[in-house]
């Protein structure tokens, strides 16, 4: 048996933005079984939440800002929203251009890996 699929719906924003809730069960029809989310674009976090338990698509990662600062609620709400365990967030090359940069980047993502653990997540590193 193949191992389960999921779906980076970055990879159809565009087509998202236009017709979500189209584009979503042509993603179910086709077979996958799961998506990570980066975005809600032409819906809403409880607009996809909603959508994807109909659908039976579980969202097995979400790209989100940091879960810290003035952000951490609204990205810990959206995570129990979408019953999803796993934060996806990283920063661009300008971010890791000196030393300095590194070790600043290098504690957000630790304060990141502290929120998401104290609230029962996990989170991961999208280096770009």
């Amino acid at each position: 048996m193949a191992a389960p699929v999921a779906l980076q719906l970055y990879s159809l924003r565009e087509s998202l933005a236009k017709d979500f809730g189209g584009m979503m069960k042509k993603v179910a029809e086709i077979g996958y079984v799961g998506v990570e989310t980066a975005g809600f674009p032409g819906t809403t976090p409880a607009g996809a939440a909603k959508l994807f338990k109909e659908l039976g698509l579980p969202v097995c990662s979400a790209h989100m800002p940091l879960p810290v600062g003035e952000k951490k609620q609204e990205v810990l709400d959206t995570m129990n929203l979408l019953g999803c365990k796993r934060i996806v967030s990283g920063f661009g090359p300008d971010q890791f251009k000196t030393g300095d940069l590194i070790k600043a980047t290098c504690e957000k993502f630790n304060q990141a890996s502290a929120s998401a653990k104290e609230n029962g997540m996990a989170f991961g590193i999208h280096n770009h």
